[in-house]
């Protein structure tokens, strides 16, 4: 079936309300990664809020050694640079992720849920993915911020993907086809909001991400520089990652970069 949502940059910044983020924009036909198109600009300060979208990735990169798979026109792929940005790498994966479900649920209409740290689920169901490259340049720390959401996927294309947690799509769970060009908008502005808020008032992000979480108040199971851990999720950290009250005794956080979650349970244990 022939789209009408081929990404636009004229009709993406039309929606945008952001002061840097998005505000200059490249899209590309074909990459292998935004990512790495993204890490081509820091060295000038005018590219800070940059965003590169495209069609179709051919390598595109998910946390760890896991790969983000998706075919032509079909996802909203976008790596966003900010340069010299003063914001904790954990905070910023927690922002990313707020303003990813934020932005699904404006422009899908759905009412997701992020699991930690970089997922974005619609009924138990992957349909969006964040991932966090930093890199020092000097005194400056820099971040690119990519994200990939799945809006036309149809369910078989996620059948044999051999992925560690179900795989979605937007258009799937509302029955409808997501604009790909206004969920763009929304991504940018509420991310720009969302970076905003973790500068300057991180408790109050946190917050926001209390009321998206997966995981809050339920019994989690990961694994910690080889280690295994258990115990209540209770919260969340925005330099040091999700707080476990620990099985054992005792109360723990655990960085995004070095964990894994390994298995959650309901409330009611199930």
């Amino acid at each position: 079936m022939e789209r009408t949502d081929r990404l636009d940059a004229d009709r993406i910044q039309a929606g945008l309300t952001t002061a840097r983020v998005g505000r200059s924009l490249r899209i590309y036909e074909s990459t292998a990664s935004t990512n790495d198109i993204a890490w081509q600009f820091p060295s000038k300060a005018e590219h800070d809020g940059l965003c590169i979208l495209a069609e179709h990735q051919t390598a595109g990169r998910g946390r760890g050694p896991n790969r983000w798979l998706s075919r032509p026109g079909e996802g909203l792929l976008a790596s966003i640079l900010r340069i010299d940005c003063p914001c904790h790498a954990e905070l910023l994966t927690v922002a990313a992720a707020i303003a990813a479900a934020a932005a699904v649920e404006k422009a899908a209409g759905s009412r997701p849920r992020i699991k930690w740290p970089n997922d974005i689920l619609l009924e138990g169901r992957k349909a969006c993915g964040i991932l966090i490259e930093a890199r020092t340049r000097g005194k400056h720390r820099d971040f690119v911020i990519g994200i990939g959401m799945n809006c036309h996927q149809a369910a078989a294309f996620f059948d044999g993907a051999g992925l560690d947690t179900p795989g979605t799509s937007l258009d799937r769970e509302t029955g409808r086809s997501v604009d790909r060009n206004h969920l763009a908008a929304c991504l940018l502005n509420c991310l720009e909001e969302q970076i905003d808020l973790a500068i300057g008032d991180g408790a109050s992000m946190v917050e926001r991400w209390k009321q998206y979480s997966n995981q809050l108040g339920r019994h989690v199971t990961l694994t910690f520089r080889q280690t295994s851990y258990s115990g209540t999720c209770i919260g969340i950290d925005p330099a040091h990652g999700l707080i476990l009250q620990l099985d054992g005794g005792g109360v723990r956080s655990f960085d995004a970069a070095h964990t894994a979650l390994v298995r959650q349970l309901d409330p009611d244990g199930v």
